[in-house]
């Protein structure tokens, strides 16, 4: 999904993209052997897209942009290419494990070393990735943040009639609707469900009904999560097709997913552009997504009861909810909207194309 948003960005911005290769790098095994045969096949690959962008007679690319470039998924083809083709090289959502080196990703490690130091710029769209990654560059390399990016303006057309939904789902319209959007998977997906079950629990005092959107393997656990709920407040929808996704999720009130080691949280971003204000934890990429007391509220030292105190918080002042959902719009639109995100990246594209240039002069190259 990120990396159709950035397509879709620099497409925006004037520039052609074309997807060069369907080569995947990743080994989630860290099996050396295996990595060592998809390196060897990179390598190939690399040279045969060489040897192609010499031969062809069509005119050569202006930069490479490679996305999320990490220890598992190093890039074999970029750094070789952009070096044969005298090409700025650019690196999106790259991550540093510094704890990888020796170990059983040590090739991946070191390969997605070899091309940060190679890189003209690193876009960062996680903050948690900044440390790692300053560590590592060469201070002349630019480090840039990109605010993670979704299309507002599509989400703002899609019709959205509360009343429809409250007859469709046998839901009473005045009383506060609870969203959360996730899949129903093994790990923290799941942990996240059960806690804001245990969550919800504790304010059966309040009214307020609950759309749990989202499927997958481990429904059934998340169903007995919530057994101990009123079944009356709750509305299991299932994996809903994108335009009935997003005109739930905007005839509700709140937004409320504990997010526990959410690496992005992209279901967020789109529920405060429909002005849906959030509650959730400030674990990883969530801090990047919601502005705490500004689009929704960040419980630090999440604990069930004091994530409950603030959905409580909430539930019980509307004009404060409507104010964050009136300040969430805003800030998606200022921030993390497509349009702001495509002319950030056109100018670091700039920027690297004069960086490459510049590098190139103190090579001596012509």
């Amino acid at each position: 999904m990120i990396a159709r948003l950035l397509v879709r960005a620099l497409e925006a911005a004037g520039h052609e993209v074309q997807l060069v290769s369907n080569f995947r790098s990743r080994d989630g095994t860290g099996d050396e052997a295996r990595q060592r045969r998809i390196r060897d096949l990179g390598r190939r690959l690399a040279e045969r897209i060489i040897r192609r962008a010499g031969s062809s007679g069509q005119s050569a690319p202006d930069c490479w942009f490679t996305y999320h470039l990490y220890h598992k998924a190093p890039d074999w083809l970029g750094p070789r290419v952009a070096r044969a083709l005298h090409l700025p090289y650019v690196v999106a959502e790259a991550s540093v494990a510094s704890k990888q080196a020796g170990g059983a990703w040590d090739i991946g490690y070191r390969a997605s070393l070899d091309a940060l130091g190679r890189a003209d710029t690193v876009i960062a769209l996680n903050s948690s990735d900044l440390p790692g990654l300053r560590a590592v560059l060469d201070r002349e390399t630019p480090l840039v943040r990109l605010a993670p990016c979704i299309d507002d303006a599509w989400l703002r057309r899609v019709p959205c009639r509360r009343a429809d939904l409250a007859a469709e789902y046998a839901l009473p319209g005045g009383e506060p609707w609870l969203v959360a959007v996730a899949m129903m998977r093994a790990g923290n997906k799941e942990r996240s469900y059960r806690f804001l079950a245990r969550s919800l629990a504790r304010l059966l005092h309040r009214p307020w009904r609950l759309f749990l959107i989202g499927d997958g393997a481990r429904r059934a656990a998340v169903e007995r999560a919530f057994s101990e709920l009123p079944s009356s407040r709750l509305r299991f929808a299932g994996a809903l097709p994108r335009p009935a996704l997003v005109r739930t999720v905007a005839a509700c009130d709140l937004f409320v997913w504990p997010a526990l080691d959410e690496p992005l949280g992209m279901s967020m971003l789109e529920a405060q552009a429909l002005g849906v204000p959030v509650v959730s934890t400030p674990t990883r990429g969530v801090v990047d997504v919601v502005h705490d007391e500004r689009s929704g509220i960040l419980v630090s030292s999440a604990t069930p009861g004091r994530f409950a105190r603030a959905v409580d918080g909430l539930l019980g002042d509307e004009r404060r909810r409507q104010r964050l959902a009136r300040t969430a719009r805003c800030l998606v639109g200022e921030r993390h909207s497509l349009d702001a995100a495509s002319a950030r990246l056109d100018a670091w594209l700039d920027a690297a194309a004069a960086l490459r240039a510049s590098r190139r002069r103190l090579e001596g190259a012509p």
